[in-house]
């Protein structure tokens, strides 16, 4: 039996027949075969009653093992690329994107880089860069901000309460001089989930958990 899904369908109580078609990488996508990842699904295709109505594809050049974008096509309009994928820091995390109207988001990680805990649209990495007086053409500079240093120290309520004041801070440093960057900030209990989320509008809200099944209780105001 073939271990690679091809697809799904389900019929609904109207009759109407749904179907899902998975699109893996074929000769063309060298690097993706040289290494291995035949059961990635670089494209998704669905149809309604055997018509197409939309499809989504990711974007791979010929050599590198990294998306660079997604190509997104439904009954309503033409196939455009609709997001750019611009750069990804040494593990393999997108930090900055281009979307189909040319705005950049910058996504910076913390937790060891396994967390996304600011996300700032209206920019670049490189542009980011640029504001935060380091070289743009190493990614892994920003592994050395306040922010990401305080987030690999976050184990408890205490520690939280410094790095929440530390990415308030840092929207601050960014916005001073009126950027126009829309930022959203997160802290986490990594065995647990999101703890802090703070919008653009700066009020932060956070996430109350059950101490004993680790369950989502309550969102509240921080203040």
């Amino acid at each position: 039996k073939d271990p690679i899904q091809s697809g799904t369908s389900i019929t609904d109580n109207s009759g109407n027949f749904y179907l899902t078609q998975f699109i893996y990488p074929n000769e063309t996508y060298t690097a993706l075969l040289n290494a291995n990842m035949l059961t990635t699904v670089i494209g998704e295709k669905k149809f309604k009653n055997n018509n197409e109505i939309s499809n989504n594809e990711i974007i791979y050049d010929q050599n590198s093992t990294l998306p660079s974008g997604a190509r997104q096509y439904s009954e309503r309009q033409n196939y455009k690329i609709n997001t750019t994928f611009d750069t990804y820091d040494n593990k393999g995390n997108l930090v900055s994107y281009k979307d189909s109207d040319g705005i950049y988001t910058t996504i910076l990680y913390g937790y060891n880089q396994t967390l996304p805990i600011a996300i700032i649209k209206g920019t670049s990495y490189s542009g980011l860069a640029q504001e935060l007086n380091f070289p743009t053409n190493d990614v892994s500079e920003y592994l050395n901000l306040e922010i990401v240093k305080k987030s690999n120290l976050d184990v408890n309520p205490s520690t939280e309460n410094t790095l929440i004041t530390e990415l308030d801070n840092f929207r601050k440093q960014l916005n001073f001089g009126g950027s126009s960057y829309k930022i959203t900030t997160y802290t986490y209990d990594t065995l647990i989930g999101v703890t802090s989320v703070t919008p653009p509008t700066g009020m932060t809200q956070k996430y109350i958990y059950n101490s004993v099944t680790n369950k989502l209780e309550k969102i509240v105001d921080k203040d």
